[in-house]
């Protein structure tokens, strides 16, 4: 099997295993040309079944023009170069799904221009939200407030409080008769008050409901993430008279978020970005480097023996072998620069070219670092790279599965070279 044939089976393995959906549709006419196992099973179809379809099959009626909605997107992906919302989509048995979708233009060998859409279904995650808003207003109308944990007041047209619960006291640290009658900006710093008088001045002026996101200190100095539910009310004549918002700290559901995403993106024995990591940030700077006419190197770095290793001296020497060339790696490279694990034994290295960083500095110095590693290391074994290295010189698209190929090979070679293979 050749180096292609082997990149291929790893796609698509990752294809088959991935928890979005990925289709492949053809600019010219919106036809679908590939679908991944997760995309069939998200819309109700066979595997191969949606092949040769038209969007329309899974996309929902929007009264916008195939012509215009597909120069809008091309519009868009110029200019950004990925485009990412949410959007309602048909599954086969005709039930509606809301997925966040990512798009993105690239030039296909067979297909010419095509447009690549990933999809996360959230409509599960929207219902549930919907059903605390709906909650949410029920005990805004049927509870006392004073019973309530969130942190609840009420407006008028002024923006004046006009009344709040014992919790939102607690949250700004004002007691209530120093907060009644008075604006936001009588009760805390301009800062918040601005943001906080434009987004009441959007809801009065648009009445209904609102939601958004904001950062607050509380009285005892933490930083809180915050969302704020907002709705307005009317009087008896129908005019609306007022607001009323229910604060909800979520300070600690982002940094589980956050944490989320750390570990998705990063290989838990080195630290390293693991491979999807890597893709997301390196095709990144691949579209800066386009962008900006800058040369890249990327550098494809394979811990030879490995097997040997975990052979001769156990998993956990083999293990100890991975961290220790991603030390190395670190102590090697900059700080800006992307370094990941993508493999058992491989890991890759993305730099901008610069006055003092060519392609003889970046070898050296990993060759230096690691020279310098062995030759205090009392392991039994030494550490020993194949490497392939090859640039990006700032003309044209960046491709990162390009970049990626071009290192792979000419790492091949080295290795064969070393051993007297070639």
């Amino acid at each position: 099997m050749n180096t292609s044939d082997e990149h291929m089976k790893i796609c698509n393995q990752i294809m088959a295993h991935i928890s979005e959906g990925v289709s492949l549709i053809r600019a010219s006419d919106h036809v679908i040309v590939y679908t991944n196992p997760k995309f069939d099973e998200m819309f109700g179809y066979a595997a191969g079944e949606l092949i040769g379809k038209h969007i329309s099959y899974f996309n929902a009626p929007s009264g916008i023009s195939r012509e215009k909605s597909e120069e809008a997107i091309f519009a868009y992906l110029s200019k950004r170069g990925v485009w990412q919302g949410e959007m309602i989509n048909i599954k086969k048995n005709g039930t509606p799904c809301l997925n966040n979708a990512r798009i993105s233009a690239f030039h296909h060998p067979l297909y010419e221009k095509v447009l690549l859409a990933v999809y996360t279904d959230i409509t599960e995650y929207k219902n549930k939200q919907k059903k605390m808003i709906e909650q949410i207003d029920y005990l805004q109308r049927n509870v006392s407030v004073e019973v309530i944990p969130n942190p609840i007041y009420y407006k008028d047209r002024e923006g004046k409080y006009t009344n709040c619960n014992r919790a939102f006291e607690e949250f700004i640290g004002l007691a209530r008769d120093k907060i009644l009658g008075k604006t936001t900006y009588e009760v805390g710093p301009n800062k918040i008050a601005n943001i906080v008088f434009e987004k009441d001045n959007e809801l009065f002026q648009n009445p209904g409901t609102q939601t958004h996101e904001w950062k607050v200190t509380d009285k005892k100095g933490n930083l809180k993430e915050c969302i704020v539910h907002k709705s307005t009310f009317n009087d008896l004549q129908g005019n609306v008279v007022g607001l009323v918002g229910i604060i909800s700290d979520v300070t600690s559901l982002k940094e589980s978020e956050r944490h989320y995403r750390i570990a998705a993106t990063t290989d838990e024995l080195t630290g390293l970005l693991n491979r999807r990591g890597f893709l997301a940030l390196a095709q990144k700077q691949c579209y800066i480097a386009s962008r900006n006419d800058l040369n890249l190197y990327l550098l494809f770095v394979d811990l030879d023996g490995l097997k040997k290793i975990n052979d001769q001296h156990g998993h956990n020497a083999g293990d100890e072998a991975l961290i220790n060339t991603a030390h190395i790696l670190l102590e090697s490279f900059r700080a800006s620069d992307i370094i990941a694990r993508i493999g058992g034994d491989e890991f890759v290295v993305i730099s901008v070219e610069t006055p003092e960083i060519n392609k003889n500095m970046l070898t050296r110095r990993l060759k230096e670092s690691l020279a310098n590693y062995n030759s205090k290391s009392n392991k039994p074994y030494k550490l020993c790279f194949s490497m392939g290295l090859t640039r990006y010189r700032g003309e044209g698209s960046c491709s990162v599965d390009a970049l990626l190929a071009r290192a792979d090979a000419m790492m091949y070679k080295d290795k064969k070279d070393k051993k007297g293979l070639s």
